[in-house]
C-alpha cells in the first residue's frame, strides 16, 4: 500500500500536466455591423471532446493565454454584449436584481451559429464579424 499511494500521486501529476500542455491560446477580433464591440465576452464550448473557455472582449479584442487555454478541437462560441446603460439598483445585491438587455442577436449567443476550430501548434486567431 505504501508503493500504491505515491505512484497513484505521480500518475495524477502526469496526466494533469499533460493535459495542461495541450492548451494553446486563442485571440481574436469581434465586431458588430462593421464596429468593434466592448464590454462584451465571449465563450467557446467544446463539440464532444475539449474543453470550456472564455474572455472579456473590449475594443474589439479579446485574448485567452495558453495557461488558461483550450485544448485542441472543434467549438461552439457564444458572444454576449449586455447594454452597459443597465445597471443594478444601489441597494440590489449583486445577481438579484433584473437581467441587462442583450444587444447582439440570439444567433450569436442562446442559439449560436458560431464556430471555431482550435489546432495545437498553430497561432490560433479566431475573428467574428457579426452582422
Amino acid at each position: 500500500m505504501r508503493f500504491f499511494m505515491p505512484s497513484l500521486f505521480t500518475l495524477c501529476l502526469l496526466i494533469c500536466s499533460c493535459s495542461s500542455d495541450q492548451r494553446v491560446g486563442v485571440k481574436g477580433n469581434v465586431t458588430y455591423k462593421g464596429q468593434a464591440i466592448s464590454n462584451a465576452t465571449i465563450r467557446f464550448e467544446a463539440d464532444g471532446k475539449g474543453s470550456e473557455g472564455g474572455a472579456n472582449i473590449e475594443n474589439g479584442a479579446f485574448v485567452i493565454p495558453k495557461d488558461k487555454g483550450l485544448l485542441p478541437g472543434n467549438y461552439k462560441v457564444q458572444i454576449n454584449m449586455a447594454d452597459p446603460k443597465q445597471k443594478a439598483g444601489k441597494d440590489e445585491a449583486p445577481g438579484t436584481g433584473p437581467i441587462a438587455k442583450e444587444l447582439l442577436p440570439r444567433k450569436y449567443n442562446l442559439e449560436t451559429t458560431l464556430k471555431a476550430t482550435v489546432e495545437a501548434g498553430k497561432d490560433n486567431q479566431v475573428d467574428f464579424k457579426l452582422d
